[in-house]
């Protein structure tokens, strides 16, 4: 077992692990007597084959590119034959090329077969089972790898896989995994802190435990990667303390940013710009003469927003939004786009539901300005997020009520994922209050408040935030000077330090929800925008 946790590199790992024992010829070679295509001269393999073997079609199209990198830049003498099966329109088409049928078809037109090479050939059996037997590593989801067609051509061969690598392993239910055993070689790659196997019965709960995660509580044998390589230090300081007991190592230099820098031609770190003598009165000079100045440095790498907001049901009453958070949201979108484009190159919207992924979406495609940013920004659930990346992270918790009540936001799996996903920059938007009523998110908020990373962000920086389409310059002034601290303002909540019982919280948060600044009245009807009425103007 390979316990991968985030940016470790799990993936390159297995993929390397497979390489070499293909081009190694590790493992048992076949002989002529396999049950092999009778049609064809019977050629004995001088290579293993490999399965590779997940529980979604994106994790599987991960392992299939890296081990493709692999692959081209060892340049073996005979090339690696990759194989992909499932459903085609599933597969990502820079992808299909490794696809079963293509490559079927492809084995068609090598012997010859009649009308192969036309459009509309429709590969047999016969072509299907070519492929399988030629290729080196197979790659599959558990639900493709036991469908009836597959499992008729698999049964042809005596021997199927000399090896069997299991990847996000931590995700896979138990029966699943044990179906895909059968091999002499089994490699189980995966990360049991992040999210757990997805069942849709509550009969099946007892198989949520996943075959990796059982083996680890028994203290089964397991290879740490223990050196992460994706986010900057500031963003994995807490959950590799909260999470994976402080054990994970940085391969990535705090001085160094993992993103392009905040506008060409300046520095990202305060001592950076001193040392250059670049003061806030030099960026406002520099306003007032139509010229950008540094923009995200306030931000830092890792940055929590409170903010104040109440959450509502969808119409179906299924799932949760948050209009006042939604905004922030696209505030910073648009801070971020208007004073360093560069920024947006790989932006993902994070939302442990799927009613706030529309309503941020909707609001997205809702405005003409928004156009070119579409296609930079990812908005996504925690769960379709797991195995991605990005250079800004914006995690909207969605959550806030005078009850306490997190929901599935508290699951500490869920958290992993959503604090884990960004290269350069993470910024955590929601209510500190209702958040720190459970014990983990009270230890993110207090770990952030001592570094002085959590900020108000009230209606008036909301309005500052969600300001119309201005001409740039006036624009750049208004939020340069928000983000420069002018209106953002260091929170530092008082946080309880044991846990708060159900009446105190409900005592506690009645009194805080009393001293709000009131807003105008949202609307519960998802894609329409609240009008937000502020007390003050900005200066």
């Amino acid at each position: 077992m390979v316990h991968g946790p985030p940016g470790t590199g799990k993936t390159h790992t297995l993929a390397a692990s497979i390489l070499s024992l293909v081009l190694n010829k590790g493992g048992r070679r076949y002989s002529q007597t396999d049950r092999v295509r009778k049609r064809q001269e019977q050629t004995p393999r001088d290579r293993p084959r490999v399965l590779v073997v997940c529980s979604s079609n994106k994790a599987v199209d991960n392992c299939l590119i890296a081990c493709k990198e692999w692959a081209d830049a060892m340049q073996p003498a005979k090339p690696v034959r990759l194989l992909r099966v499932g459903v085609f329109e599933s597969v990502r088409p820079r992808l299909r090329p490794f696809h079963l049928s293509t490559v079927a078809k492809d084995c068609a037109i090598e012997r010859g077969v009649s009308g192969a090479s036309r459009p509309g050939y429709v590969p047999k059996g016969d072509d299907k089972f070519d492929a399988l037997y030629r290729s080196d590593v197979v790659f599959s989801t558990f639900t493709s790898l036991h469908s009836v067609s597959l499992a008729s051509l698999l049964s042809q061969l005596a021997h199927s896989f000399d090896a069997v690598y299991v990847d996000e392993a931590g995700q896979t239910s138990e029966g699943e995994t044990l179906l895909g055993l059968a091999a002499p070689f089994v490699c189980l790659f995966g990360d049991h802190n992040q999210l757990p196997p997805t069942l849709v019965s509550d009969v099946s709960s007892a198989f949520r435990v996943s075959l990796m995660e059982r083996m680890v509580k028994r203290e089964g044998e397991v290879l740490l990667l223990d050196t992460q390589y994706r986010m900057h230090p500031d963003i994995l300081r807490t959950p590799n303390l909260l999470f994976y007991g402080g054990k994970i190592k940085n391969g990535v230099d705090a001085g160094i940013s993992t993103s392009p820098k905040d506008s060409k031609g300046t520095k990202s770190t305060k001592e950076e710009r001193e040392r250059e003598g670049v003061t806030d009165a030099v960026d406002r000079a520099l306003l007032h003469q139509g010229i950008q100045p540094i923009s995200c440095a306030r931000l830092g790498h890792y940055t929590v927003l409170d903010i104040d907001g109440r959450e509502e049901k969808d119409k179906n009453g299924t799932s949760i939004f948050n209009w006042h958070q939604a905004n922030c949201v696209l505030g910073l979108l648009s801070l971020l786009d208007c004073l360093s484009p560069s920024l947006l190159k790989k932006v993902l919207v994070l939302c442990p539901y799927q009613a706030q992924t529309r309503l941020i979406s909707h609001l997205l495609n809702k405005e003409p300005h928004w156009t070119d940013t579409l296609s930079r920004v990812s908005v996504s659930t925690i769960d379709g997020s797991q195995g991605t990346e990005a250079d800004i992270v914006i995690y909207t918790t969605v959550r806030s009520n005078s009850r306490g009540s997190l929901g599935f936001t508290r699951d500490p799996r869920r958290m992993n994922v959503a604090l884990t996903r960004a290269k350069d920059r993470l910024i955590v938007v929601g209510s500190v209050t209702t958040l720190c009523c459970d014990p983990t998110w009270q230890s993110v908020i207090s770990d952030a408040v001592s570094r002085g990373r959590v900020f108000d962000a009230g209606e008036r920086i909301l309005k500052a935030l969600t300001l119309p389409q201005l001409e740039s310059k006036q624009k750049k002034s208004r939020v340069s000077e928000w983000l420069r601290g002018g209106t953002l303002r260091l929170r530092t909540p008082s946080i309880p330090s044991t846990p708060q019982s159900q009446d105190d919280k409900r005592v506690n948060n009645s009194q805080r929800g009393s001293a709000k600044v009131k807003g105008g009245r949202q609307r519960s009807t998802l894609g329409q925008r609240p009008r937000l009425v502020c007390r003050e103007e900005l200066g």
